[in-house]
């Protein structure tokens, strides 16, 4: 039964004409409330940023708070004035440097749907290779998910995407005696970018989705220390479930969502002054709740090679980890 209700969707899009490409959210938290804007190139289908827009969210009872831009093309909401609440109705503002308008159609942020709970299983496993050469055996950390939820009688819309962070140590270039501890880089991905997980409560009315695999790592450097793996489930309106639906019903390769245009996907967002306009992406408004499980060095049967051993060669990084794409200093507030 669960086939049909929680599907692993690959984003990607189709090439067309230029047109202007709006994607983000609100959402309940303080994390991940960003809006990205671009013109799509319709010789390569490639995407150029959109960095001189304002762009507004709006909610029904008269909040109003800017994304200021934080990257080319990239505008995050600092929630200074205003926190999305379960309940509330939300809409975006975007107006370009040409005087151009748009408006995304209302939506209310749905209460939270679920409950999850995180479990996981490090063992030896055999990798199939390529073109049936035989098999590889590799050490690997497999995720699973159990999921409670909370109102099954409703027709509760889910996303989940799945966030790595794990700690990298940064040494010293002399070698003191006794060494010092290292200095920490905590380095965060999202998992599988072009995948999203949904789960459709009008086809199962049920208190529960079954334990399942939600993504097998290998037991590389990032388990050398502390690995934190989060579940970030978004509570969705039906619109915006409609939204990731139809786009896996028209994508089939692999991508990034700004890879390329999306196609004929019914976007939310409008021209105010011109409606005939089509326009891509989603502005979604939605419920998030985080689940984080930490895997330890010593939770592993793994011996696990240190990345800057005292002695042979070892990388840059080892003496500035801030090089490692993705990588900052500051511990995530919920890091141990």
């Amino acid at each position: 039964m669960l086939t049909g209700c929680t599907e692993v969707i690959d984003l990607n899009t189709g090439l067309g004409a230029s047109q202007l490409l709006v994607f983000g959210r609100i959402t309940s938290g303080l994390q991940g409330n960003t809006i990205e804007i671009a013109r799509t190139s319709p010789a390569s289908g490639r995407q150029n940023p959109i960095s001189n827009a304002a762009v507004f969210v709006v909610s029904a009872s008269g909040e109003r708070e800017q994304y200021l831009r934080v990257a080319p093309g990239k505008y995050q909401l600092f929630n200074e004035t205003l926190t999305g609440r379960p309940g509330e109705t939300y809409h975006l503002e975007v107006t370009l440097a040409d005087g151009s308008q748009y408006r995304s159609l209302p939506a209310t942020m749905p209460e939270k749907a679920a409950q999850d709970v995180l479990d996981f299983e490090a063992k030896s496993v055999e990798i199939r290779l390529e073109n049936n050469q035989g098999t590889i055996r590799r050490n690997t950390v497999e995720f699973f998910m159990t999921t409670q939820i909370l109102r099954p009688e409703r027709d509760n819309f889910i996303r989940w995407n799945l966030v790595e962070t794990y700690l990298f140590p940064e040494r010293f270039k002399m070698v003191f005696i006794p060494d010092p501890p290292p200095q920490w880089c905590y380095i965060t991905y999202e998992l599988e970018e072009q995948k999203v997980f949904l789960y459709d409560g009008r086809k199962l009315k049920t208190p529960e989705v079954a334990r399942r695999l939600m993504t097998s790592r290998l037991a590389d450097k990032s388990f050398v220390s502390e690995y934190y793996l989060q579940a970030v489930q978004s509570s969705l309106t039906a619109d915006a479930f409609r939204f990731w639906d139809e786009l896996n019903e028209v994508t089939n390769s692999q991508g990034s969502i700004f890879d390329r245009p999306m196609g004929p996907v019914e976007s939310n967002l409008y021209n105010v002054n011109d409606p005939d306009e089509k326009v891509l992406g989603y502005f979604e408004v939605s419920k998030v709740d985080t689940t984080r499980i930490l895997v330890r060095k010593e939770d592993t049967p793994f011996d696990i090679r240190l990345p800057c051993p005292l002695v042979g060669f070892v990388g840059d990084e080892c003496f500035d980890c801030l090089i490692l794409e993705n990588s900052v200093k500051v511990k995530p507030f919920w890091v141990d």
